[in-house]
């Protein structure tokens, strides 16, 4: 029983991690630099989920790398597609819409 608690922590932290890693580097970018969500700064945080998930994987894994390469491909894209998501609800939640316009005419 102690085991399977504790495999089951070891999985829980290892689902938990990335997904904390993710959110907080989506946030302090939309917050500190806001913008575009470019493809540099997706892979950027793929670069970050991918390290966190290698670290960890392999301190509570005995696999081999080739299914540990396959399981940080599968959570890092999840993770970013997540962080994609995240970021643009956290934008369409600031909007202010725009009813009336007015126009000004300069010269005929």
């Amino acid at each position: 029983m102690k085991k399977a608690l504790k495999t089951a922590l070891r999985y829980i932290i290892m689902i938990l991690i990335p997904i904390v890693a993710a959110v907080a580097f989506t946030l302090i970018y939309g917050f500190c630099i806001g913008g575009e969500y470019y493809i540099w700064i997706r892979f950027a945080l793929w670069a970050v989920v991918a390290a966190l998930c290698l670290t960890v994987y392999k301190k509570t894994t005995k696999t081999n790398m080739g299914e540990v390469a396959v399981i940080i491909i599968l959570t890092a894209v999840c993770i970013i597609g997540f962080s994609g998501v995240l970021y643009d609800r956290i934008n369409e939640s600031s909007v202010t819409l725009q009813d009336t316009y007015e126009t000004e005419v300069i010269a005929v």
